[in-house]
């Protein structure tokens, strides 16, 4: 399985967001996220981030599932 990077478009706060979606009922949801919403997105990505790169690898989403019961 071939890895695909992402870059975390939402991590950023101001105009980015808009910019980086294409056209589409997606796209539109995500650009009428509140400032709040984000917010807590952000936390629940800090959370699973354990070693604070930006990412989260296979371990720390391994980490995360286990912990939820799968």
């Amino acid at each position: 399985m071939p890895f695909h990077h992402v870059t975390a478009g939402l991590l950023y706060k101001g105009n980015y967001l808009n910019r980086s979606l294409s056209a589409g009922s997606d796209s539109e949801q995500l650009a009428n996220i509140s400032v709040e919403e984000l917010d807590e997105i952000r936390e629940a990505f800090r959370v699973l981030d354990r070693d604070g790169n930006g990412f989260i690898s296979k371990q720390e989403l391994g980490m995360a599932m286990r912990s939820l019961g799968y």
